[in-house]
């Protein structure tokens, strides 16, 4: 009877799992029935809830997070209907904005000149870490090691915004140099890959290539979703390689990672991300609630701790040690997801309700957003335009970044990116005043082929 009453439950399980992936199909095509725009909030959406919870179709989970995972599914399906009734018949096509007559002229020396900042601070982040073969071994503890250096961080993450703005004027603009101007944009997106691998995290490098495609796709012409689907795979597979990778450096340092058969260990953790937290909050009771103060971790974030020692802690924070306990040390954090994060805030199931809640409420601003964008992508042009295109891309995966990662690191990053992205706006309109007349003149916009 034992046996039989566990094969019973295995095939009730895998029941589930098969009815959870049939629907989940469904969901995406649904998805691209209702629009067709493969960057749309409900696509990022889509794509998180596949990549970052697949293991909830690999292996036994609890049945209250089968229960999480189908309503997931239903918000996104409602994202989809709503994409669908915001974006009238009339705007339904993307528009490709009119390009200004000519690019200034110092604008190329303004962008390599605010892009040494960024580099300046790297390189004296690396002396200070003792040389670049002791950095590599730090890369894997950065969050314990480059505490206390938020101010030289925070200028290294220029660069990466001004990558994006300096590609997205590369495409709006019309330059009497076109060749030149793209052979220095390659060195300089080679200096970013560069960077970004010295970051130690995988998502400052891959992310900005998928906001590359994003610029490209609404700006210049329709990405196909193979090509999407290629580029996704092989962004995947880099993923993969650089987190089997990184632990192997605080180990040997980067000489002798490099000389170890470095692509034969790929991390495939990320497939574990969306349910690695509600496992943990499902594995043993949390008893300890915090009331909301994870939530405002995102601001008291800047606020450095010389100055206020006990500030809020995030929730990657509060997850950890809740699941190491004795064993914490401070020096990685796990990523507790909407649902996980408002459990540890308000309980089980005031957390489930409010965190289903605060996802709702996020999609709803998100589709907002996506609406004005789509409405508004043709009537903007200049540094206007430049700075909707880099700024869509941040916004767009809020929500799908929400089912997996920290309210704390998002809220954040929003806000930086905003802050990064409008000083470079600021100090390059500063350049342009002369043709502020110019680049006014109303025109017709056209829509893409």
């Amino acid at each position: 009877m034992g046996k039989k009453g566990e094969n019973r439950t295995e095939r009730h399980k895998t029941m589930i799992q098969f009815t959870l992936l049939v629907f989940l199909v469904f969901a995406v095509i649904f998805s691209m029935i209702c629009n067709r725009d493969i960057f749309s909030p409900a696509k990022f959406y889509y794509l998180s809830l596949s990549i970052y919870f697949l293991d909830i179709f690999l292996s036994d989970q609890n049945k209250y997070i089968y229960s999480i995972y189908f309503t997931y599914i239903l918000i996104g399906m409602l994202a989809s209907l709503f994409e669908n009734k915001l974006l009238s018949k009339s705007n339904s096509k993307l528009i490709k904005p009119n390009l200004p007559s000519k690019l200034p002229p110092r604008f190329f020396l303004t962008l390599w000149c605010i892009s040494l900042l960024p580099i300046i601070s790297q390189i004296y982040l690396i002396h200070i870490m003792g040389g670049l073969d002791s950095y590599g071994g730090i890369i894997s503890l950065r969050v314990q090691k480059w505490r206390g250096l938020g101010v030289l961080l925070l200028l290294i993450k220029f660069f990466p915004v001004v990558n994006l703005v300096y590609f997205a004027v590369g495409l709006t603009y019309k330059k009497k140099h076109e060749k030149i101007w793209w052979l220095f944009y390659l060195f300089h997106l080679t200096i970013f890959v560069f960077l970004a691998l010295l970051s130690g995290s995988r998502g400052f490098l891959l992310f900005h290539f998928v906001f590359l495609l994003v610029i490209y796709h609404y700006l210049k012409t329709r990405v196909k979703i193979k090509h999407v689907i290629i580029t996704g795979l092989v962004l995947f597979l880099i993923a993969s390689f650089l987190g089997g990778t990184r632990g192997q450096l605080a180990k040997q340092g980067i000489l002798e990672a490099a000389l170890d058969k470095p692509w034969t260990k790929l991390n495939l953790r990320t497939f574990e991300y969306g349910i690695e937290g509600l496992n943990i909050v499902y594995s043993r009771e949390y008893t300890e609630y915090k009331y909301g103060t994870t939530f405002f971790a995102g601001i008291t974030n800047f606020v450095p701790r010389k100055i206020w020692p006990a500030k809020f802690e995030p929730g990657g924070v509060v997850l950890t040690k809740f699941d190491r306990g004795s064993r914490y040390t401070g020096t990685t954090n796990l990523s507790p997801g909407i649902i996980t994060e408002n459990i540890l805030n308000f309980g089980y199931s005031l957390g489930i309700i409010s965190g289903m809640l605060m996802l709702t409420l996020a999609m709803i601003l998100n589709l907002c957003f996506y609406a004005y964008f789509i409405n508004h992508i043709g009537k903007f042009r200049g540094l206007r335009l430049v700075f909707l295109l880099v700024f869509y891309p941040s916004i767009a995966g809020v929500t799908g970044h929400l089912l997996y990662g920290e309210f704390c690191h998002i809220v954040s990053g929003i806000i930086i990116m905003t802050v990064l992205l409008s000083t470079i706006i600021v100090l390059l309109s500063f350049r342009i005043t002369k043709y502020s007349n110019k680049c006014s003149l109303p025109h017709a916009p056209h829509t893409l082929s």
